[in-house]
């Protein structure tokens, strides 16, 4: 099916996190 798509999600989930955990921990 769409594992491709499913993959890009979840590899931008995933860095979207990081994102936010640095952010928030370099307050």
């Amino acid at each position: 099916m769409d594992t491709v798509k499913k993959l890009r999600m979840t590899i931008f989930l995933v860095s979207l996190m990081d994102t936010v955990k640095f952010k928030f921990s370099n307050i």
